[in-house]
């Protein structure tokens, strides 16, 4: 599939915004080679106000690749002919996984008209039937497991 840059760029027309787009084409095709092994983990985000915007999933990429900003801007700018379009900064945002989405479930507040310790009661007895348990160790707070949170780090 051919890029709708490519098809104007053979229409002659000098329109700033498909120059620009072409421009940060030749950033793309090059991705490799400007990021090397980190090419797998970064994405292509966008171009705004010469700052190159790219997308990752880890978080800890966002700390490690401003030590090596300035390296990487090096890198990005041989591949731009124009100066004008120079990339200035690098922003690197977290982007969540697309494969499973965690939904929570919406809890609903039921004035029942019950008191406090009623309510606390129903809420145990409903988290029992959800499989909870009490823990072995206190005996106080329920789990789906045998020892609590609370129990394991004490």
């Amino acid at each position: 599939m051919k890029h709708l840059s490519d098809i104007v760029s053979g229409l002659n027309i000098k329109s700033q915004p498909f120059r620009t787009q072409s421009i940060y084409d030749q950033v793309r095709e090059n991705w490799d080679a400007i990021f090397g092994q980190l090419a797998q983990t970064l994405t292509f985000g966008y171009v705004k106000q010469n700052r190159l915007v790219v997308y990752t999933q880890n978080p800890a990429w966002t700390n490690e690749i401003g030590f090596y900003e300035k390296k990487f801007l090096e890198k990005i700018n041989a591949y731009i002919d124009h100066k004008k379009y120079w990339v200035t900064s690098l922003k690197v945002n977290v982007q969540r996984s697309m494969g499973k989405k965690q939904v929570r479930k919406k809890r609903t507040v039921v004035r029942s008209g019950r008191s406090l310790e009623e309510n606390i009661k129903h809420a145990r007895e409903q988290r029992e039937k959800l499989g909870y348990k009490p823990c072995s160790k206190c005996d106080i707070v329920l789990s789906l497991k045998d020892v609590c949170a609370f129990c394991k780090t004490s």
